[in-house]
């Protein structure tokens, strides 16, 4: 397909779905033996340098017309630390979804729409050894003949692309950025991460019960006391105590005077990877106070030195830039005040 709509022909498509295994799989019908000889049409002209570059390329394919399989990939990827890997999907793709995890190799992401464009970002030399790989294989396979088609005498396409990759159980990573995880957490929100004061209350007297967390100022707590067993991290300090958090699996429940600041936290707990974050809502510490819930005075202990999370560093830097950085008042408007603005 690749090679005809580079010589000309307007109207080429790929069988896909298996090509012909997957029409046979399918039981559409076949004929068995060889066809006659095609008909000597004689009706296009290509241009003849066109045709001469496609015909040294397609002649010279390699042996399993250059397909590397996963496990053939992983065992290079350990043994060859001169491979390439060249990523054709789009940037949308790999950011939702990864890319394969050799950090020894070179990986560059030139979207096939922009392959042509990009020119300038392929391997100088032509014998690099390169492994192309796209979604499912097909776009991947495009690229390898353009590679080819171009000079380039040792490339491969990975057969079955990322998805059978990542699919099969080999490593893949992600580069973690504010909007992946933001876009993760508000598409997995439950209830808006909220708990009322009376499920806090049932949940402290499971066994485990969740972490509790007070992200109120010390202030604060030594003259309006606490909840029993919670942890007092200010919020503009979050970031900076993480030794103190538990594992990211671990429930927790935040809570501070109003919920304000309370869901501030919950929303960079969230960002920093914790999976089970929920606001104490009703009032958050004053509304538990007047539900006549109990409180202990002063101040509770030092958290205990924990030391299990290990939040992705750039997000880890991002949070603390944001949270300590919050102004007096907690970023909040009054009603009043907004009306006069």
């Amino acid at each position: 397909m690749t090679a005809l709509v580079a010589m000309g022909w307007e109207d080429v498509q790929v069988l896909k779905d298996g090509s012909f295994g997957g029409w046979v799989e399918a039981g559409y019908p076949v004929v068995e033996g060889a066809p006659a000889p095609g008909l000597v049409l004689d009706v296009v002209e290509p241009d003849a340098a066109m045709v001469t570059q496609f015909e040294a390329m397609l002649s010279s394919i390699p042996e399993g017309w250059g397909a590397v399989t996963n496990e053939g990939l992983n065992t290079e990827l350990i043994e060859d630390a001169g491979i390439v890997l060249i990523d054709v999907r789009t940037e949308g793709e790999v950011s939702e979804k990864g890319y394969i995890d050799a950090p020894e190799h070179e990986q560059i992401n030139l979207p096939l729409a922009e392959f042509i464009t990009l020119k300038g970002d392929w391997p100088a030399a032509k014998d690099t050894p390169i492994v192309i790989y796209c979604g499912s294989g097909h776009r991947s396979t495009i690229a390898t003949t353009i590679l080819w088609t171009y000079g380039y005498t040792n490339v491969r396409s990975l057969k079955g692309g990322f998805g059978g990759w990542a699919g099969a159980g080999f490593p893949v990573t992600q580069d973690v950025t504010l909007d992946v995880v933001f876009d993760d957490f508000l598409a997995n929100m439950q209830a808006y991460n909220t708990i009322s004061l009376e499920d806090t209350n049932a949940a402290l007297l499971e066994d485990p019960p969740p972490f509790l967390l007070d992200v109120r100022e010390i202030s604060e707590v030594s003259e309006k006391g606490y909840i029993e067993s919670a942890v007092v991290i200010p919020l503009r300090e979050l970031a900076q105590n993480i030794e103190y958090l538990p594992r990211f699996d671990t429930p927790i429940i935040t809570y501070c005077g109003s919920g304000w600041r309370a869901t501030i936290a919950m929303t960079a707990l969230q960002a920093m990877g914790w999976t089970d974050v929920r606001v104490m809502t009703g009032g958050s510490f004053t509304g538990w106070v007047e539900a006549g819930y109990p409180v202990i005075e002063g101040l509770p202990e030092e958290g205990l030195l924990l030391d299990v999370a290990a939040p992705e560093p750039t997000i880890l830097a991002q949070m603390d830039q944001m949270l300590s950085r919050i102004p007096e008042g907690w970023g909040v408007i009054r009603a009043d005040a907004l009306n006069t603005a």
